[in-house]
């Protein structure tokens, strides 16, 4: 897509400093960085702000930002913010799933039981 605008001079003043700053080639490339880094700045404040009102969990505040949970919590903990009932309720289902996963290798049902070197034929037993 293709913009036209005017900037005010003030403005355009601060992109030209941080084109060098930035070591950019050129105005544009210089106004796309910014714009990207404004856009994905705000993405992060509507999505915390919706994991604050409860409307959003933190898988789905991770999923809508793409990143894992891991960094949706430094997220959450760069913005201050205390998580919710949300984290505890994964951490139960984590445990909960985690407890299952040990029962079932423990029960002998699951072990495999390999044959005896006695009731193997002998083509495959070693000497």
């Amino acid at each position: 897509m293709k913009q036209t605008f005017t900037l005010p001079s003030t403005l355009a003043a601060d992109i030209e400093t941080l084109k060098h700053d930035l070591g950019l080639k050129n105005l544009e490339a210089t106004i796309r960085h910014l714009l990207q880094s404004a856009i994905a700045r705000e993405k992060k404040h509507v999505v915390v702000r919706l994991y604050q009102k409860r409307q959003k969990t933190m898988r789905q505040c991770a999923e809508l930002l793409n990143v894992d949970l891991e960094e949706m919590i430094d997220i959450l903990r760069d913005f201050n913010v205390s998580f919710n009932d949300d984290l505890s309720q994964q951490l139960e289902t984590v445990n909960r799933l985690a407890r299952e996963m040990r029962a079932k290798s423990a029960s002998p049902a699951r072990r495999k039981k390999f044959p005896s070197k006695r009731s193997l034929s002998p083509a495959f037993t070693t000497s």
